[in-house]
């Protein structure tokens, strides 16, 4: 085994899902959930990933909210590709979310997963180095004036796909807009999310799509109950 493929990477859940949003929306999918994040969105649905007590630690991955385990990079691997011949894909695609994925270094783990012919996909808030495959679709949700202070890195701005923003009063979009000026997005896709599906958020986030040329991107899992 190499170095790469011995590092240690947290998970809370390797599941079978829909990609609910964005390019991928509607896209069957493998969700593989990491263990960690330090960015403390207010919003967050998933705060059981925050942290790793030892208490809520399971020697088999349990796909229970606030239990997880350790995997090698290398066994990581052979309990996505097992999970996938089990619920038999067609067309498997991969997607890295959180917690906060870019904790780790995904290269060997989405690297593996290109040689075997899928896809891959990393949701991040950009406040980490994204470190993984150069075919790895990135979907950046950035995270701007979060509790825990941290920035949102312009070389994790350049390396992403498209840009998320989840969008609740007018101060989200100045924020957006600011962070945009920063660096060049021409050639990415720039969608709008309203928060806790507000009406209110909603109209918002339509009103800056037609005036800004970005897209509305809703939680079609929670539309349909999923």
């Amino acid at each position: 085994m190499t170095k790469e493929s011995r590092q240690l990477i947290r998970c809370s859940s390797i599941q079978k899902g829909m990609q609910d949003q964005c390019k991928y929306a509607g896209t069957p999918a493998i969700i593989v959930k990491t263990q960690l994040c330090d960015v403390g969105c207010l919003w967050c649905d998933s705060q059981y990933t925050w942290h790793a007590r030892s208490v809520d630690k399971t020697d088999t991955l349990a796909n229970q909210n606030g239990k997880w385990t350790v995997y090698t990079a290398d066994d990581l691997c052979l309990q996505i590709l097992q999970t996938i011949e089990l619920e038999e894909l067609a067309k498997p695609h991969v997607v890295f979310t959180g917690g906060e994925p870019c904790l780790y270094d995904l290269q060997y783990i989405t690297k593996t997963m290109h040689q075997q012919g899928f896809t891959t996909q990393i949701e991040t808030s950009g406040t980490k180095a994204i470190m993984c495959h150069e075919s790895t679709w990135i979907t950046l949700s950035p995270k701007i004036g979060m509790p825990s202070g941290l920035q949102v890195h312009t070389s994790a701005l350049r390396r992403a796909n498209e840009i998320m923003m989840v969008i609740g009063k007018q101060i989200d979009l100045d924020k957006l807009l600011q962070l945009l000026d920063t660096v060049d997005v021409s050639g990415k896709e720039v969608y709008l999310t309203p928060q806790s599906r507000s009406l209110k958020a909603t109209d918002l986030c339509i009103d800056a799509c037609a005036s800004y040329g970005f897209k509305l991107a809703l939680k079609t899992n929670h539309m349909i109950g999923l």
